[in-house]
């Protein structure tokens, strides 16, 4: 709360140009494996195996990498890259995630 008050008094008037500069840092994650309440991760889990990090810290971008720039009112579809980014370093693979998020926002009944 407080931080997003003091970033929009950072950004001013300006809000047409304004982004957010995203680094997403996930720290003791060795071992964790990710999971999704859906049918796309099961059948990714019985392909693959389990997702499971292996490193004790995740950085996205890699160290030295401009960070992740997404406009001040971005929406639905800027998010869930955001989201892929952060399944991709559980080890979710690309081309399953967006799947594994339609059926958990909109689970069968």
């Amino acid at each position: 709360k407080y931080a997003l008050s003091y970033y929009w008094n950072w950004i001013g008037s300006d809000r047409e140009h304004a982004v957010l500069r995203l680094t997403l840092v996930l720290s003791n994650v060795a071992s964790a494996i990710a999971f999704a309440d859906s049918d796309t991760w099961a059948r990714n889990v019985e392909k693959h195996g389990l997702p499971s990090v292996t490193s004790e810290h995740v950085r996205f971008p890699e160290e030295g990498q401009p960070g992740i720039e997404l406009p001040w009112n971005a929406q639905g579809a800027e998010w869930r890259f955001v989201a892929g980014l952060i399944g991709l370093a559980f080890g979710l693979p690309p081309e399953s995630f967006e799947p594994m998020l339609d059926e958990v926002e909109h689970p069968r009944r």
